[in-house]
């Protein structure tokens, strides 16, 4: 995108205002696509909690869910809520936008509508290094304001890298769910390592055993399952009556879920990999749980409802000491010229690194790691590695192997 000139119509989008005015407090945009409902239902709920706990935290707060499939309406959406509040003026003018849309051709709009306006954003897309093309080629100033920080879900694939070279691994099949996003992975997770794989998505139930056949056709005899339980247990029933779980055959499965494999096999070893919570984590979760504010992947929900936390007290804590304006100077998408971004001078992911580590600030599952720049930032969690036998349908045994810190080229343990 080199202009955003007349490109902005008109859109509904949902506003929630708060009834205390604080200088201090915050003006946020939250973008997310229509399908994301996790994140949907997080951020929202962690909306919702700062306003209960802190009133003077969040000035007005506007949500747009966007299509991301269609980046022209992408852009329509978020160009109107954006010009309506810049022309508002005064103490309406937004100070951040937090982003968890996740991929595609909308995700991509996002990116270039915050890098041309120059607002703050703390992004949750997937992507590694350069990934995200919009923002690959960040001047300075830019850098220190439009941060991202890998999902979950983007990590725990990077598990069958290292599975693949430490188990010298000659051929993959990896299958996903919809928690997952593997577009971008097709040509980097197994790059330079002598595995032939494939990637696909997992079909719907009644489709899975044409899909194994299908892969195996392919003289496939080791099955990667990215997956929820439910989903695993139905390839591997498919696999058990196709008879592709004898020891000629490697099955591994991970997944973003704390459960025990199960299926009606026969005799099958499957090697799986899940999150580890803490004691911490645990009454964490079970404190929002019960009261409906995460919903499963917990560990995901819980990522979004963070997120959120973060972005918003830091930018707070920003607009405190000074170091963000209380009435930032911004331009609308009709006056950008594809040269006349506004210059912050805003160390935005400094401020996010300190409220993580020196405020109190309490993560609900996984933490955040932090690194010199986008690609590195991520959640930083454990992933648990336990050889599960079934046996006649039961789960006779599960031993803990060993771990796997979640990142980016991390080594077994």
């Amino acid at each position: 995108m080199t202009t955003l000139q007349n490109q902005c119509e008109k859109h509904q989008f949902r506003t929630q205002i708060t009834t205390k005015h604080i200088d201090e407090a915050v003006w946020n945009i939250v973008i997310n696509d229509e399908m994301n409902d996790v994140a949907n239902r997080s951020v929202n709920n962690a909306l919702k909690n700062i306003r209960d706990s802190h009133t003077d935290w969040l000035r007005e707060v506007i949500i747009i869910q966007i299509n991301g499939s269609d980046p022209h309406d992408t852009l329509d959406k978020i160009c109107t809520a954006w010009d309506r509040a810049v022309r508002d003026g005064g103490h309406g003018v937004p100070d951040l936008v937090v982003d968890v849309t996740r991929s595609g051709f909308g995700a991509e709009t996002v990116n270039s509508f915050t890098a041309a306006m120059g607002v703050p954003t703390l992004s949750t897309q997937f992507g590694q290094e350069g990934d995200l093309r919009h923002w690959r080629d960040l001047k300075e100033d830019q850098k220190g304001y439009l941060i991202q920080v890998l999902p979950p879900a983007d990590l725990i694939p990077e598990a069958i890298r290292q599975l693949a070279i430490t188990m010298n691994i000659s051929n993959a099949a990896i299958m996903f769910d919809e928690n997952f996003v593997m577009d971008h992975k097709y040509k980097s997770l197994l790059l330079n390592v002598p595995t032939r794989h494939v990637i696909v998505r997992t079909k719907e139930v009644g489709a899975i055993d044409a899909q194994l056949s299908q892969l195996r056709d392919l003289d496939i005899v080791n099955f990667f399952v990215l997956a929820k339980e439910e989903v695993l247990t139905a390839i591997l029933d498919a696999a058990e009556a196709k008879n592709f779980t004898g020891r000629k055959y490697g099955w591994f499965a991970l997944s973003l879920d704390e459960f025990i494999p199960k299926c009606e096999c026969k005799n099958l070893s499957i090697l799986f990999f899940q999150p580890q919570s803490t004691s911490f984590s645990q009454e964490q979760l079970g404190g929002l749980t019960s009261k409906g504010l995460l919903q499963p992947p917990l560990i995901t929900a819980a990522f979004y409802y963070d997120v959120t936390r973060l972005a918003v007290q830091a930018m707070r804590e920003a607009t405190k000491n000074n170091l963000w304006p209380i009435d930032p100077q911004h331009i609308t998408c009709d006056e950008f010229s594809g040269n006349n971004t506004p210059k912050r001078n805003f160390n935005f992911l400094e401020k996010l690194r300190n409220v993580n580590r020196e405020v109190q600030f309490e993560q609900t599952y996984a933490g955040f790691h932090w690194g010199s720049k986008n690609g590195e930032h991520r959640a930083n969690f454990t992933m648990k590695m336990s050889l599960a036998v079934i046996d006649d349908g039961n789960a006779i045994s599960t031993n803990v192997l060993g771990e796997w810190p979640a990142g980016i080229d991390s080594p077994l343990k």
